[in-house]
């Protein structure tokens, strides 16, 4: 493990802690969450039980991924707990086009390029401690061959993969804190209306026919309309009903 000082590139403290090897980063800061500042980054150079929503796994080979977590303990964001991990979707996609890949948003909080997968985001609430875990995957410098291997049940890229050349892991964290750092501060200070506007240029799944699973594991098939006020999903049925979902399993569907 090691503790470092970047003051110049952190968030709002700078501080973060890094290790060879975690079960999950997420895991850790909760358990730590007491000890733990605003901004504060945990970082693992690999993750041997990393996971993401509804509790699938996330492919982290050593050394080729951006695994870290992110506490967040001011209370100003209580409020926007459940757009957190769209607020740090969005600033994924901004570093992503600082280094000239497009990508887009999908709901609730993913990352896409070219119909891939290439980052996923999970926010947890402390228990015992009030305050925000938010875990990123970001696949920096995973090749086709990784990915073959891993197995995995949907599409994925990396950056390097769509960039056409491997990137140096620490430089993308550095760049990912200060975006990180900006939009959180751009949301504290007026609120959620840039986050909608991104998105709504960045919506994988507008104009789509979806399907959504939800808890409860039914399914319902429609044309998503993108996101409301909130950060809901809008969704019009195959009857003519347009429904909010909160939490769920979404992707699109391929006529034909």
């Amino acid at each position: 493990m090691t503790t470092y000082y970047a003051a110049d590139k952190g968030l709002w403290t700078g501080k973060g802690v890094r290790f060879t090897s975690l079960p999950s980063t997420n895991t850790w800061a909760l358990e730590h969450l007491s000890e733990l500042q605003e901004g504060y980054i945990v970082r693992a150079d690999a993750q041997t039980a990393g996971r993401g929503r509804f509790e699938r796994a996330w492919l982290a080979v050593p050394g080729k991924c951006l695994t870290m977590s992110l506490v967040l303990k001011d209370p100003v964001w209580i409020p926007m707990g459940p757009n957190l991990g769209q607020v740090v979707a969005w600033a994924v996609s901004e570093v992503l086009s600082g280094y000239g890949v497009q990508g887009q948003l999908k709901w609730p909080n993913d990352v896409m390029v070219n119909d891939c997968k290439i980052s996923g985001i999970l926010v947890e609430r402390g228990v015992t401690v009030e305050g925000f875990v938010v875990g990123v995957g970001l696949n920096v410098n995973v090749y086709s061959g990784d990915l073959k291997l891993a197995g995995l049940d949907r599409p994925v890229t990396s950056l390097a993969e769509t960039a056409g050349h491997a990137f140096n892991v620490d430089d993308v964290l550095d760049a990912l804190r200060e975006t990180l750092a900006r939009c959180l501060e751009e949301v504290r200070a007026r609120g959620l209306s840039s986050l909608w506007q991104a998105w709504s240029r960045q919506d994988w799944l507008k104009g789509r026919t979806v399907g959504i699973r939800g808890v409860d594991g039914d399914m319902t098939v429609g044309e998503c309309l993108g996101i409301n006020s909130e950060g809901g999903l809008r969704l019009r049925t195959l009857e003519g009903y347009e429904r909010i979902y909160w939490t769920g399993d979404v992707d699109r569907i391929q006529s034909g």
